[in-house]
């Protein structure tokens, strides 16, 4: 459950109902949905990366770390049981502890919601789901490996 993917709400009742917890581990999108952005590696299409990059330089415009208003959106989210979310600095650490205690500022808020209206108000939920599995059947049939 992410700005740009929200799938998992049409399952959440079903896995409820049966007591299984979730675990949300697409919180930014491995890195999408931050001011740094994701690895050159990310399987996520052109678009989603354009379409992140811009909410990202919005952020940036704003003095606001898009990964923190991700993190704040996620918490927010009913249904899961636990978020999983890498950090590579004490920094990233500490701005989401603060997120996760303390929310939001009001200003912070505004520029979240801008950020959701603007660029995540989607017809359809993106996602890269298949996308590696793709080019790895790709890969062995132009290699002869089937």
């Amino acid at each position: 459950d992410c700005l740009f993917d929200t799938t998992i709400k049409k399952y959440t009742s079903f896995f409820q109902s049966r007591q299984i917890g979730l675990i949300n581990a697409g919180v930014t999108g491995l890195g999408l949905l931050t001011n740094e952005g994701p690895p050159h590696w990310h399987p996520a299409s052109a678009d989603l990366k354009d379409l992140c990059r811009n909410a990202s330089l919005y952020c940036q415009e704003q003095g606001v770390e898009l990964g923190k208003l991700a993190i704040h959106y996620a918490l927010q989210q009913p249904g899961h049981c636990s978020h999983l979310v890498g950090m590579k600095t004490l920094a990233e650490l500490q701005c989401n502890l603060e997120v996760a205690t303390t929310g939001l500022t009001e200003a912070k808020s505004k520029v979240l919601d801008h950020v959701k209206e603007k660029f995540f108000n989607l017809p359809q939920d993106l996602h890269w789901e298949g996308v590696e599995i793709s080019a790895y059947r790709k890969y062995k049939v132009e290699h002869g490996l089937n």
